[in-house]
């Protein structure tokens, strides 16, 4: 994977569209070496939202002029039919609060619509120095739901659903239709989302989402156990790492 920090710095290539230019050749120029040494080898162009905050001079994360750089070498990447990784998704905010929310949902979604095959970032904060289990949470949810979204909904026959219609009638309700129970296990449904009335969301502690992110971390910390490789899997591992190490010696 070549990946470039995409932070526009004080002096030339400041402007979004210099920055783009200086980035694209690293990462070609890098690409040309590389393919010079392992012809065929091969290659994720990958990039990470970074600008400089213009009051300061310090960088930070998924900040507006950085998500726009990426934006372009996602379609660049795909001008060279090269997937790619986009390391944004992430935040200045040092805590899981409402800026880390927007900044996060904002770059993520950006980085998603123009294109990106794998998106990194979840928990992390502070402009990807720290990470927060609860921000882990909450981008997990916040993935499956721009994930469901991005899918989109077909318009054929399935969905349009005539039996179901013509079963039904004018004087039923389509809860009990068995076409209706094989869509609702399709759909998205909320994790840690809170849907419920104000009565029962009080009725149950008044939890915030953090707090629910927290339980739902310690949950999964005490009590996931990773599934065990298939042997196969052991083994093309073991084969791999034995060529690495020929063509290293």
């Amino acid at each position: 994977m070549i990946e470039k920090f995409a932070y526009g710095r004080p002096r030339k290539d400041l402007r979004i569209d210099d920055c783009e230019g200086s980035c694209e050749v690293q990462v070609i120029g890098v690409n040309t070496i590389l393919q010079l040494a392992h012809p065929g080898a091969p290659v994720i162009y990958s990039s990470v939202p970074m600008s400089m905050d213009i009051t300061t001079g310090s960088f930070g994360g998924a900040l507006p002029p950085g998500n726009l750089v990426v934006a372009g070498h996602i379609q660049m990447a795909e001008h060279y039919d090269l997937p790619f990784f986009s390391g944004g998704h992430g935040s200045s905010s040092k805590i899981p609060d409402p800026q880390a929310a927007y900044e996060k949902a904002l770059s993520a979604y950006t980085m998603f619509l123009a294109g990106a095959d794998f998106l990194g970032g979840p928990g992390l904060l502070e402009s990807f120095t720290v990470l927060s289990y609860e921000q882990f949470m909450i981008d997990v949810e916040m993935f499956k739901m721009m994930g469901s979204m991005l899918e989109g909904f077909p318009i054929d026959e399935e969905s349009l659903a005539l039996p179901s219609i013509e079963r039904v009638g004018h004087e039923g309700h389509f809860m009990g239709d068995k076409q209706t129970v094989d869509t609702l296990r399709r759909m998205w449904r909320p994790g840690i989302t809170d849907v419920t009335s104000y009565a029962t969301w009080t009725a149950a502690g008044s939890k915030s989402v953090i707090e629910r992110a927290h339980e739902e971390a310690r949950r999964i910390l005490s009590s996931h156990q990773p599934e065990e490789l298939p042997s196969a899997v052991h083994e093309e591992i073991r084969r791999l790492l034995r060529e690495a190490d020929k063509h290293n010696a």
